[in-house]
């Protein structure tokens, strides 16, 4: 439905899921449909799914730790990736692979547009209301070399 852009029969579907949350509806890789939608370009199957209420979270995650900006950023989607930041998309979240969705955009256009909206909403996205992230202070683990956060 989503791939093919079957707006209509979507909205069918999403009538009958009365009051759940769409993104329990997963494939096997752990996409939900907006995952979908964003990998395919969808944005008005994408806008259906978040105006309807149905998509609780925009920043849902699938298997591997992708949000559907990260996937949309990645495909090249520039209007859909504004779309979504403009619903509280967060431009910060890490994958599995420790990468942004400005890490894996597919080219400097859409890593721009990602970079000015986070500027212009301050850090953490979603309209600059969020707290700013908290640091975190790292420091030498003895003989192993490696990093842990520092006890306060």
């Amino acid at each position: 439905m989503v791939h093919d852009g079957e707006k209509e029969l979507l909205d069918i579907a999403l009538v009958d899921l009365q009051g759940g949350d769409i993104n329990s509806l997963r494939d096997a890789k752990g996409n939900t449909l907006l995952h979908s939608a964003a990998t395919s370009g969808k944005q008005d199957i994408c806008e259906l799914i978040v105006e309807e209420g149905k998509a609780k979270d925009v920043d849902s995650r699938d298997s591997k730790g992708w949000t559907p900006l990260m996937v949309a950023a990645f495909y090249g989607h520039k209007k859909l990736c504004v779309y979504l930041r403009s619903k509280g998309a967060d431009a910060l979240l890490m994958n599995a692979y420790h990468k942004s969705c400005i890490d894996v955009a597919r080219d400097d256009e859409i890593k721009e547009v990602l970079l000015a909206e986070q500027t212009a909403e301050g850090p953490g996205g979603g309209g600059g209301s969020a707290a700013r992230p908290r640091r975190v202070r790292r420091r030498r683990c003895e003989g192993a070399g490696l990093l842990r956060p520092a006890e306060r």
